[in-house]
């Protein structure tokens, strides 16, 4: 999964507590909100395809739609 045209990148200290929320408006179905830390790594993939971490249903949704980027990072 390359060549996206965003990213959206996630990063807090790794000595803070931070949980990074997402809120997935998809299809008509109720908005879903994910909490990327725990997925435990820094690339989170989500689209249509089941081999996503994040699975979309609206068929205006690619296979692979897109990705958050998601580090721990010191010092900020």
């Amino acid at each position: 999964m390359q060549d996206f045209d965003k990213t959206t990148f996630f990063a807090h200290a790794a000595e803070q507590t931070v949980s990074s929320l997402v809120t997935i408006f998809d299809d008509s179905e109720t908005p879903r909100t994910v909490n990327l830390s725990e997925y435990g790594k820094n690339f989170i993939y989500l689209g249509r395809d089941p081999k996503n971490d994040i699975i979309l249903s609206s068929r205006l949704d690619s296979a692979k739609h897109g990705r958050f980027v998601y580090k721990k990072m010191l010092g900020l």
